[in-house]
């Protein structure tokens, strides 16, 4: 969404607010025309994710245009889908596949013992938005871990995809007259959660 304030002088009569995808060019992509100055705000659907739009508002007076209002705002980057992490002692792999439609240029992955995020083991960034995996290592028996998975868009983060899961150590001991035996076993649960619908874009100007 996007809001304005009136200006305090002079006479209004509407507002014409355009969405660019290039400051440099003409070419518009979305234009709303508003004839009540009284309507101080307006959304552009269907916009492409991950992408800077130029919007430009221009206040009307009968047939007069003002000088346009330039803003730079951007939409969230696109999610990825059907994320999952195989644990593996200490080392957890992640794995995703590609947003379905969007713009982005790579993926950021960060990990952490739940409720400490103190403990968030070196981010993973991914510039190849090609490579759907990544490697954390270093992992503690007996916790459980979060990772967030982001789209990025340049330095821009899309909604995150969450997926929780636990290293918990199962000890068994099975003794013989002639030899003692020891297993440990390693039980991994994982959850899947996704947070959230990428925004439409919103922003404010004066």
């Amino acid at each position: 969404m996007i809001s304005w304030m009136k200006p305090e002088k002079g006479s209004v009569t509407g507002y014409k607010v355009l969405c660019k995808q290039d400051a440099d060019t003409d070419e518009v992509t979305k234009e709303v025309v508003l004839k009540d100055s009284e309507t101080l705000e307006t959304t552009f659907n269907d916009l492409t994710k991950g992408q800077i739009y130029i919007v430009e508002i221009i206040t009307l007076s009968g047939s007069m245009e003002s000088e346009a209002v330039k803003l730079e705002v951007s939409t969230k980057s696109p999610i990825v889908v059907d994320a999952t992490v195989e644990p593996n002692g200490s080392t957890a792999t992640v794995s995703w596949k590609k947003p379905a439609a969007g713009s982005y240029t790579g993926y950021k992955l960060s990990c952490h013992i739940k409720n400490d995020p103190a403990s968030n083991l070196e981010d993973l960034i991914v510039e190849d938005p090609d490579t759907l995996e990544g490697i954390f290592t270093g992992l503690i028996f007996g916790e459980i871990y979060v990772i967030n998975i982001n789209t990025l868009c340049g330095e821009i983060e899309g909604e995150v995809v969450q997926l929780e899961f636990s290293t918990s150590e199962l000890s068994m001991f099975k003794a013989s007259p002639s030899q003692g035996c020891f297993w440990v076993l390693f039980v991994c649960i994982v959850h899947i959660k996704h947070q959230g619908q990428a925004p439409i874009v919103s922003t404010q100007s004066t």
